[in-house]
């Protein structure tokens, strides 16, 4: 006989006091939110209660729950004793979910399994992710409390429990970060990026335990794996677009890691991603202080390192890229011509600095010279000479330079800087060359003023002189005489462009010509490839302008005039591939011609069984071919192709070729048809040598050889066979017989 359930002990006789068939979450039942500052006595004096009502509470519901065992329930207890460890794990994560409140030794038992090996920790991790993170896990809008919390005795029952409960979960989601923590440290990198993106969730989905995890999740960016390092910037920014209230958080917590990063090559790389992860911060009007305290970071790292020497290195440029970016919604007077310190350390980048960090302080300092005139002409000075150094004749952010140069041309006697520009286009590749052409025009289109000094001034011989001057007030720019080297250019639309401009015209161009011009777009055009349209806008990049050029498989038939200069290559090459092809062909109808005679004489040599049955003429319904390799018409059964052949064909006085060409047709040979003698018509009664007369289009290849036997029946022997050939006639063959 079975053994009766036990009696349930404490307070209840039996009685649950949170049924599982209620769905109403544990944390959002009445007096969960309360909360008050007992003293140590009266806390203990709530412990020692709540401990006895709560373990009445997990007997009372594991008697029930075994009383009334479903089909389900003893499945998962077979599970848990022979499943493997995947199902146990899943079995785990459904019972807790299931009634967390009294299933704590199950939540305790995934834990354990979260220590263990690489693949079972991963598992487990990822069943306790879902647990705290759904809705039956932790609140998600309210940190969880302890019992020093809470207000002291008198208390119900079902608060007691709810409490206690409630600090024994915060202790076990400790442990789980403790654990998340623990694999953030492990020597293989996919673990420690498993563990990354595990924080970014937690973080995201509830708020307990935000500080620490947001932490660890910061630290991260000085991972030694770049892979890693890279993962924990993409991941507080999807923590700042799911939070943005968090934005000063974040931003505090990452200048605190700045701040302690090491000395060395390790603690440079930590700065540069917390830097480069700062300037991804989406700012508005509204996080001002959020905006003038990076302002200061920025500006206080890049100085350090301007004094330190050190000017070639990608964080002054990642700096720099911050301050132009937070400094719009910064605080006034952060950062203007007051600022004497900051303002040195810009100019000698943008002197001494090479690369994009070079640009970019170019960038900064014309956007505070058009608010402080003071700056101006220390700007133009500083942007000039940047022009003229060699590493903007290969520049890898081309792009940015001239954007700087299109600003700093609005405004100004700004003839010089264009005259350099178009130089630098000179020594520079195609698109550079298209882009600064394509500038000129805009800035020309604003200032024609500007345009008719340069384009109609004179040269003079001081011109070359005056350009080594070091300051553009001083440099006479003169006439714009490069475009008369840019017009002979090996770039098309360089050409087109330059003789544009020097014809006063504006350039009318939608697209970019640094991308438009380049050599991978050149290339995919010519592999007969069009580049991909992105439909999806990622972060807050900009549009760039869709490629409608006609693809180059349409430009078959065109003329030339018809085409963008740049696409005339293509059509050139098309024709030539065309007229290659037509030459190949019409040499393969010279060698048909032989190959046909051949293999008619050659017919000979087989063995047939009655000669009476077979005949030259062509099989019904089947093409006739030529001699040359022409289709003619399908035969009928009364010779009505070979008849409606000769109708087409006629006594049309030709040479007897297989067909005219077209009047169009290129690369023909017409006019040495015309300027040859004609021939007189030969009247012989023999048929000529197949070299000198085709056959006639869909008549069968021993049509000649057949008339002329028929006519001279005395070259024929007794034997059928055929005797030797005359001089000048077709020549002819002796048959074998089969015996």
């Amino acid at each position: 006989m079975p053994k009766p359930a036990a009696k349930p002990r404490g307070s209840g006789k039996g009685t649950v006091l949170f049924d599982d068939t209620d769905d109403t979450p544990w944390h959002a039942r009445n007096g969960g939110k309360e909360q008050g500052t007992p003293n140590a006595t009266q806390v203990a004096a709530l412990r020692a209660s709540a401990e006895r009502l709560f373990g009445d509470e997990v007997r009372n519901w594991t008697s029930k729950r075994e009383a009334r065992a479903s089909g389900d329930d003893r499945y998962m207890s077979q599970v848990l004793r022979s499943g493997t460890m995947a199902d146990k794990v899943a079995a785990m994560t459904l019972m807790v979910q299931e009634s967390p409140i009294h299933r704590l030794e199950t939540l305790d038992s995934l834990l354990s399994t979260a220590k263990a090996g690489k693949h079972t920790a991963k598992m487990a991790i990822d069943s306790l992710k879902e647990v705290f993170s759904s809705r039956s896990g932790l609140p998600g809008d309210r940190r969880l409390v302890t019992l020093e919390n809470r207000p002291p005795l008198p208390q119900s029952s079902e608060r007691q429990v709810l409490w206690l409960f409630e600090e024994k979960l915060k202790q076990r989601y400790a442990s789980f970060v403790n654990v998340v923590q623990g694999y953030l440290k492990h020597s293989a990198s996919e673990l420690r990026r498993f563990a990354a993106e595990t924080c970014a969730h937690l973080l995201k989905s509830k708020p307990e335990q935000e500080a620490e995890l947001l932490a660890l999740l910061v630290n991260k960016l000085g991972d030694p794996d770049p892979s890693v390092s890279a993962r924990a910037s993409q991941l507080l920014s999807e923590v700042l677009k799911a939070h943005r209230a968090m934005t000063g958080v974040v931003v505090e917590e990452i200048q605190g890691f700045t701040a302690r990063a090491p000395k060395g090559s390790v603690g440079a790389k930590a700065r540069l991603a917390a830097v480069a992860c700062l300037s991804q911060v989406y700012l508005s009007s509204e996080l001002e202080p959020v905006a003038t305290s990076l302002v200061k970071m920025y500006l206080a790292l890049f100085v350090a390192s301007v004094d330190a020497g050190d000017l070639q290195t990608k964080l002054l440029a990642a700096l720099l890229t911050g301050v132009a970016r937070a400094l719009p919604y910064a605080r006034k007077g952060v950062l203007d011509a007051s600022t004497s310190k900051e303002l040195d350390a810009l100019f000698g980048l943008a002197h001494a600095g090479t690369g994009p960090a070079r640009v970019r302080a170019l960038q900064l300092l014309e956007r505070l010279s058009s608010e402080a005139p003071v700056l101006r002409s220390r700007f133009e000075r500083a942007l000039y000479a940047a022009l003229h150094a060699p590493e903007t004749r290969t520049p890898s952010k081309p792009a940015l330079l001239l954007n700087v140069v299109f600003r700093a041309c609005k405004g100004g006697d700004a003839s010089a800087l264009l005259k350099r520009c178009v130089q630098v286009a000179l020594h520079n590749s195609p698109q550079v060359a298209c882009a600064s052409t394509y500038l000129a025009s805009n800035v020309f289109e604003k200032r024609p003023e500007l345009g008719r000094s340069l384009i109609a001034g004179r040269a003079s011989e001081d011109d070359w002189r005056l350009l080594l001057k070091r300051d553009p007030a001083h440099a006479s720019p003169g006439k714009l005489w490069e475009l008369h080297t840019l017009r002979t250019h090996y770039h098309p639309s360089c050409r087109a462009w330059a003789e544009k401009l020097a014809s006063s015209k504006t350039i009318q161009y939608g697209g970019d010509p640094l991308v438009d011009f380049g050599l991978m777009r050149f290339l995919d055009r010519f592999a007969y490839r069009n580049p991909k349209q992105r439909t999806k806008q990622h972060g807050h990049a900009r549009t760039t302008a869709i490629d409608d050029r006609v693809p180059v498989k349409a430009l078959t038939g065109k003329h030339l005039d018809s085409v963008a200069p740049e696409d005339r290559f293509f059509l050139r090459s098309f024709k030539a591939v065309a007229s290659k092809k037509e030459d190949a062909s019409s040499s393969d109808d010279d060698d048909d011609d032989v190959r046909a005679d051949a293999m008619a004489f050659a017919a000979d040599d087989l063995d047939l069984e009655d000669d009476s049955d077979s005949d030259d003429s062509p099989i019904v319904g089947l093409p006739i071919y030529d001699s040359d390799g022409s289709e003619g018409g399908a035969s009928d059964s009364d010779g009505s192709g070979d008849a409606a052949s000769d109708a087409s064909s006629g006594d049309s006085g030709d040479s007897g070729s297989a067909g005219s060409e077209p009047d169009d047709f290129p690369f023909s040979d017409d006019d040495e048809d015309d300027a040859a003698p004609p021939q007189q018509e030969k009247k012989t009664a023999a048929a000529p040598a197949p070299s000198e007369k085709k056959k006639r289009k869909g008549a069968s290849p021993f049509a000649d050889a057949d008339a002329y036997f028929a006519a001279h029946p005395d070259q024929l022997d007794e034997d059928g066979d055929v005797e030797a050939p005359v001089p000048g006639e077709l020549p002819t063959k002796k048959k074998k017989r089969r015996k």
